[in-house]
């Protein structure tokens, strides 16, 4: 069986990263694979930094798989590339000021690594992502309707059947964020099925 170490909301904080990384290698157990489910990066000067080490681990540690989450759309936003460049939801939860600070914090150079991220990972029975298939910014929390908690949940699981079989088996996502044409930014809910590989979509 193996071990996960799963974390999330670091925001540019490295001091945080290096202490969890600490945490890590006091364990008892091992760490077989380190998945960080977005918000990597946010309003803080050491943003570059981290981005650097995240990429770069050193000997024996593991090198950590990335998703996108809502910081990281913040910046796709701030630069252009996002579904909303006029970066609402960032004004009204934060104000000015704290764009300013995510601007300087975070590189073009390092947003255009952020876009090669994946929008989720689907590892056995498991669905490791930001938020919900809809969106980043989506909360679900333990007062969420079951209901729609398995809606949210069951929006990007797509299964074939194995042709030897009448077994059905989850397709593990390939394509990443920066694959998605602009035209289904507009729509986060749609973004989901790009983690289905049989779906072909036409270049934006």
């Amino acid at each position: 069986m193996k071990n996960w170490a799963i974390l999330t909301g670091i925001e540019g904080n490295l001091i945080a990263y290096e202490a969890v990384l600490a945490d890590i290698k006091r364990l008892r157990i091992r760490v077989d694979e380190l998945y960080i489910l977005g918000d990597l990066v946010g309003p803080n000067p050491d943003c570059e930094k981290l981005v650097q080490r995240v990429r770069s681990p050193k000997r024996g540690e593991i090198a950590p798989q990335i998703c996108i989450g809502w910081w990281e759309e913040q910046c796709f936003n701030l630069y252009g590339i996002g579904s909303s460049p006029d970066a609402t939801e960032l004004q009204q939860k934060y104000g000015a000021e704290t764009i300013k600070l995510l601007w300087d914090s975070v590189s073009r150079k390092t947003v255009e690594w952020l876009r090669s991220l994946n929008f989720g990972f689907h590892e056995l029975d498991c669905l490791l992502i930001h938020g919900s298939t809809v969106s980043a910014s989506d909360e679900l929390t333990p007062e969420t309707p079951p209901p729609v908690m398995l809606a949210k949940g069951d929006r990007s699981w797509e299964c074939r059947a194995d042709r030897r079989s009448s077994n059905l088996y989850p397709v593990r996502p390939r394509y990443r964020y920066s694959q998605v044409p602009k035209r289904l930014l507009q729509h986060p809910q749609r973004v989901s099925t790009f983690l289905t590989p049989e779906l072909e979509f036409p270049a934006s």
